[in-house]
């Protein structure tokens, strides 16, 4: 227990010391450990944000209750909905440092990120829906028209929390117009932000107003294109806000700037605890449950988590792999705290033992099939292309 000790003392202080003749990079292994913190967060939003979601006797003993009569877990919940922000964000991050580093063309790109988008989805969809059906769940309809939307994330009646997966598409759409902007000549990272801000000022609040009010848009408020455009415009500053971190490197920039790492992980500490105090305390939420400034909380977060686990080789190897999982662990996890077994995941009734029942049920499954598929995918390639 001593040596474990004494190996963190000097991980913290000695071992991933840098100067500033050294460069820090934000990598793959960066974002995929962001990526395990934003499907911690999903786990802990789903699982303790929604108590009226707890049915036919499921129930929680609370970790602690505050003064205002919020639970513990619920503060935590409510603050989880910031994985929302932050896999947009990491989205947009990950697909211009693609574009720009692979110098492929732009549609090629996009087709890329919706074929693999569907590939995942299809991948959890052919089983888990299919097996709703067969044990009667609820949220099944034997439709043909529904199973068809459902299919291609028209609609996500089958499981309300894929919505994600039909925004995600649509955002994808923009790319090339966020390019055009973000790679723009005399283009700097402060008129960027404070374009942002005001972009971000708009979809949440002028752009309502005008369709609700406008007699010439009333038709077109409530529609299906409009329902779905909304959620879009207000998520575009997350996805964009990705790009801008990408473009200006921003995460490298800051870092660089601390030659100990000591440093950089009392800043990332202090900015992840600002965050979450601004988020909680200065809230500005939307008709869609997010923060209007989450864009900019994504950014922080993402930035402060990463400055924390720099240099904690094992520790990002670890998180690294669960956020390899994270889309996974995504179309998973509700079929068990929601629609099919949630009497299972609730059984523990202590907050802490409920999630990592959860987290681990999706870690594995979500492995489990990504493996599975691989190998079925091993033997039937020979079938389809000539060797030469």
């Amino acid at each position: 227990m001593i040596q474990i000790y004494v190996y963190y003392i000097s991980q913290i202080y000695y071992l991933p010391r840098r100067t500033l003749m050294n460069t820090y990079k934000f990598s793959k292994e960066d974002t995929l450990c962001v990526k395990a913190a934003a499907i911690i967060l999903m786990l802990f939003h789903h699982l303790f944000a929604f108590p009226d979601k707890l049915t036919n006797g499921a129930t929680l003993n609370s970790l602690y209750t505050l003064s205002d009569g919020k639970t513990l877990e619920y503060i935590l919940g409510d603050f989880g909905k910031l994985c929302v922000a932050l896999f947009m964000m990491l989205s947009g991050y990950g697909i211009y440092l693609s574009y720009k580093n692979n110098s492929s063309d732009i549609s090629k790109t996009i087709i890329k990120r919706i074929k693999n988008a569907y590939i995942k989805y299809w991948q959890i969809f052919i089983i888990f829906i299919p097996l709703g059906a067969i044990i009667g769940a609820k949220n099944i309809s034997y439709l043909c028209s529904d199973w068809i939307k459902n299919f291609f994330a028209i609609d996500t009646t089958f499981n309300n929390e894929w919505w994600f997966m039909t925004i995600y598409l649509m955002i994808l759409c923009f790319f090339p117009l966020i390019i055009k902007w973000v790679d723009r000549k005399n283009a700097n990272p402060w008129t960027d932000m404070i374009i942002l801000i005001a972009f971000s000022a708009f979809a949440h609040t002028a752009l309502p107003s005008f369709f609700s009010t406008n007699k010439y848009m009333s038709s077109f408020n409530g529609t299906y294109f409009f329902q779905k455009l909304s959620v879009v415009l207000a998520m575009l500053p997350m996805f964009t806000a990705g790009c801008y971190m990408a473009h200006y490197d921003i995460p490298a920039k800051i870092r660089n700037k601390m030659p100990h790492a000591f440093i950089a992980k009392l800043l990332g500490a202090a900015i992840i605890i600002i965050t979450f105090i601004l988020r909680q305390k200065w809230a500005m939420r939307t008709q869609w449950g997010w923060d209007r400034i989450d864009f900019i909380y994504a950014c922080t977060f993402c930035i402060g988590f990463a400055f924390l686990v720099d240099g904690f080789k094992y520790v990002k190897k670890a998180l690294a792999f669960v956020g390899s999982q994270a889309t996974g662990m995504w179309l998973i996890h509700t079929f068990f705290c929601y629609y099919y077994f949630q009497n299972f995941i609730y059984a523990p009734k202590n907050p802490i033992l409920v999630f990592l029942l959860l987290f681990t049920i999706s870690l594995v499954l979500s492995w489990g099939i990504g493996k599975l598929y691989s190998i079925i995918g091993n033997y039937l390639r020979p079938l389809f292309v000539k060797s030469e």
